[in-house]
């Protein structure tokens, strides 16, 4: 048995500050003193103690995407992303030949049997069931309409399903049927065509104002409708590129804490720094935040999910411990495996990271394991 000592443990309600965790794979006491003396101790030093993260939405990691279709290229990303104290995710498609993305799920498939890196939940499928007005980067000549056949082959691995309502209302109850979440996005859907889709069973809005019909005093669109609906769960990329900062505080304020899911977005070139990037067969331009097509389109954000956990914790106003719960216990609340993971809670899995106060990660573990140490 181990035990953390002296940590600020960022709980699903409030920060338990100078208190001890004791585990071993799984999370078996929170004291709010010292730990017993027959534990083998680490002592944190003062610094904060967060429950591993869950990236629901990410393309690309450290040079390696999900679009690669090989179970090569998912191991990279889930051991780089320990390095960011992300313990969880799921692999995400964007537009791509369907043979493409059978083998990215096959591969998906074979890495949620693995452990050694950030937990493979499922994967995230983007990019293919959308409106080609509000494609974003994706590849126009690539969109597809529901192969329901195709998909009821993946039914085990596909967690989240995009869909422009507008377009495929029938898609959300396919996926309603089968457990999936189905996420409005990448859409030109008015305000009630996306109040339909939330009727059919949509709990979800894609990365919120990005690729959807904005709010209009007389329009008030798909943002609109996924603020408004008290059953949605708006995703936001919160690297103040994609959704300027002052809009946080609004999102925080119609949402609430339990309504939004900090995600990446990332791509290819998450983790590598500015430069110039390959990604299923496009180019990528990347400064220090973001990364943009040839013709200036967004394509991707190259900020960490702790940097933007520390954003809206800065920006929207929303104390620590509920900016990490946004990346840690909504998704898996989302994906349904909060009984286990996202959060530090006695009998959960010790999937945690220890980070000083803007989230600069010390060290990571995995069910119990270190994992990861910054040298």
């Amino acid at each position: 048995m181990k035990a953390i000592v002296h940590a600020g443990i960022v709980l699903e309600d409030g920060i338990l500050e100078d208190a001890a965790v004791v585990f071993d794979d799984r999370i078996r006491q929170i004291l709010p003193d010292r730990a017993p003396d027959s534990c083998e101790i680490i002592d944190a030093g003062g610094k904060y103690l967060l429950p591993g993260l869950i990236d629901m939405h990410i393309h690309g990691y450290c040079g390696r995407e999900t679009t690669e279709a090989s179970v090569d290229a998912q191991r990279a990303m889930a051991a780089a992303l320990l390095k960011d104290g992300v313990t969880g995710f799921l692999p995400t498609l964007g537009t791509a030949p369907l043979e493409t993305i059978a083998g990215a799920l096959e591969a998906t498939r074979a890495c949620m049997r693995e452990s050694g890196g950030a937990k493979v939940h499922g994967a995230y499928v983007e990019g293919v069931f959308i409106s080609e007005k509000k494609k974003g980067a994706h590849n126009a000549a690539l969109l597809l309409a529901p192969d329901y056949g195709f998909l009821e082959r993946y039914k085990d691995v596909i967690k989240v399903v995009i869909v422009a309502p507008e377009r495929y209302p029938d898609l959300i109850d396919w996926c309603v049927e089968r457990n999936i979440v189905s996420s409005i996005g990448h859409t030109d859907a008015t305000y009630e065509q996306a109040m339909q889709g939330v009727r059919h069973g949509a709990t979800q809005a894609t990365h919120l104002f990005n690729a959807m019909r904005g709010i209009g005093h007389r329009e008030p669109g798909a943002a609109g409708a996924a603020l408004l609906s008290d059953g949605v769960r708006v995703e936001l990329i919160a690297d103040t590129v994609h959704v300027d900062r002052a809009l946080f505080k609004l999102v925080y304020k119609v949402k609430g804490a339990d309504g939004i899911v900090l995600i990446t977005d990332s791509s290819i070139a998450a983790g590598l720094g500015p430069g110039i990037y390959r990604s299923n067969e496009r180019t990528i331009y990347v400064d220090g935040t973001v990364g943009r097509l040839e013709n200036g389109t967004i394509s991707g954000s190259v900020s960490p999910l702790r940097r933007n956990v520390y954003n809206f914790h800065r920006y929207g106003g929303a104390p620590l411990w509920e900016a990490v719960r946004m990346a840690s216990l909504n998704p898996a609340r989302a994906l349904k495996i909060d009984g286990r993971v996202g959060s530090l809670r006695p009998g959960k899995c010790a999937d945690m990271f220890l980070c000083d106060a803007q989230l600069n990660v010390e060290c990571t573990f995995l069910d119990g394991e270190c994992v990861y140490r910054r040298a």
